[in-house]
């Protein structure tokens, strides 16, 4: 399925170029070639389902050669790179070292999580760096998601309304200081956004001078897409002429491919503000 969505500022409807189809194993096969370089980009995010595969290739004695199991933290590195910008980011331990310096101090970031948790913060740091994953996951910080996110929120009863209101405000007020505390990227998701911002600013160079051989770039293996990989695929999409698509599986696909599509946006990469 091709998705289609409103050009900014205007009624008319337009095509993009990522594609959200339903594909599994054979449909991976049918790439398969002996070639010296990878043509086919497979991001899997789990390490699990990219040995599956690998197995299931040698099983079937496929060559491996086309393909280049990956994972989007490493093709934004490898784009970043490129471009000769920075590919550092937080691990998981500095974050939550930073998210306790962060929520010990008074301001606004302690003050929401502390109505939300019914507690002091920094005791529960697990839960708020949890929050703030899922958060990023949905919007990827995106101005349209953030807003659609509120508007989705106004419709809730009394007092979810609130604290959805206020697990956003408290989570867009610790991105900012994670990101005003830290010379790196506060997250690998960062970097994606960072990496996705790169291609549409260079009009897909940045992309071509990585992958030079690279005809196909797919997400496989998920059960939902974060919004972080469908920017990047986006702007791949839009700016090269390489295929992107989003491989859905047969179990979730009846759900996710009239949903997904909803969460593209014009401008992929850029972040909320205010």
């Amino acid at each position: 399925m091709r998705q289609i969505l409103p050009d900014e500022g205007s009624r008319k409807w337009r095509k993009t170029a990522l594609d959200f189809q339903r594909a599994d194993f054979e449909t991976l096969r049918e790439h398969a070639a002996m070639v010296q370089q990878p043509t086919d980009l497979v991001i899997a995010p789990v390490e699990l389902h990219k040995r599956h595969l690998k197995q299931r290739l040698s099983q079937a004695e496929e060559p491996l050669t086309a393909f280049d199991f990956t994972d989007g933290a490493t093709v934004a590195k490898r784009l970043l790179d490129t471009a000769d910008r920075s590919t550092q980011s937080l691990d998981r331990v500095d974050r939550l070292h930073l998210l306790d310096e962060i929520l010990a101090d008074e301001g606004p970031p302690r003050e929401f999580f502390e109505v939300l948790l019914g507690q002091d913060p920094t005791s529960d740091l697990k839960m708020v760096e949890r929050t703030r994953s899922e958060i990023e996951a949905i919007t990827n910080y995106h101005p349209k998601r953030v807003e659609s996110y509120k508007e989705a929120a106004e419709t809730l009863a009394p007092p979810i309304e609130a604290d959805a209101h206020d697990v956003l405000d408290g989570v867009l007020r610790v991105e900012r200081e994670l990101r005003r505390r830290t010379e790196v990227a506060p997250t690998d998701t960062e970097l994606i956004r960072l990496a996705t911002r790169e291609i549409v600013e260079s009009n897909g160079s940045i992309w071509e001078s990585a992958y030079p051989d690279i005809e196909r770039v797919v997400v496989v293996g998920l059960s939902n897409v974060s919004a972080s990989l469908i920017d990047l695929l986006t702007a791949t999409a839009r700016n090269t002429t390489v295929d992107a698509a989003i491989w859905l599986r047969p179990g979730t696909e009846s759900a996710l491919s009239s949903r997904l599509p909803l969460t593209v946006v014009a401008d992929p990469g850029e972040v909320y503000a205010r």
